[in-house]
């Protein structure tokens, strides 16, 4: 892809699944601020589709200094999409148990 004025712009896509894909989310469930989890949890609603499929943007910028922050302008976006029978509490509860830890719902 080219940009505006002619720079090269690389677009990444990678599929997981799997123990791989398991893995990526309690990696970024790890590096979390309290923050951007409290941010999470109460932007839940806007954050899955009807589907189940969590979105996330994270700051490119911020991401590249090793931090995971919300980010919208020219963000780095994750989405979540478990298979069914991973989802048998419901979404909210996959999620908050994956991303909060166990003891939150």
């Amino acid at each position: 892809m080219e940009g505006h004025f002619g720079n090269p712009i690389t677009w990444v896509r990678y599929h997981l699944t799997g123990e791989e894909a398991g893995a990526a989310l309690d990696r970024i469930a790890a590096h979390l601020s309290s923050q951007e989890k409290d941010r999470l949890e109460r932007d839940f609603g806007e954050l899955v589709d009807d589907h189940s499929a969590l979105f996330l943007r994270f700051d490119k910028q911020r991401l590249v200094a090793g931090m995971l922050e919300e980010g919208s302008r020219d963000p780095v976006r994750v989405k979540v999409k478990p298979r069914g029978f991973l989802l048998r509490g419901g979404a909210k509860e996959f999620y908050s148990r994956i991303l909060f830890g166990a003891s939150k719902k």
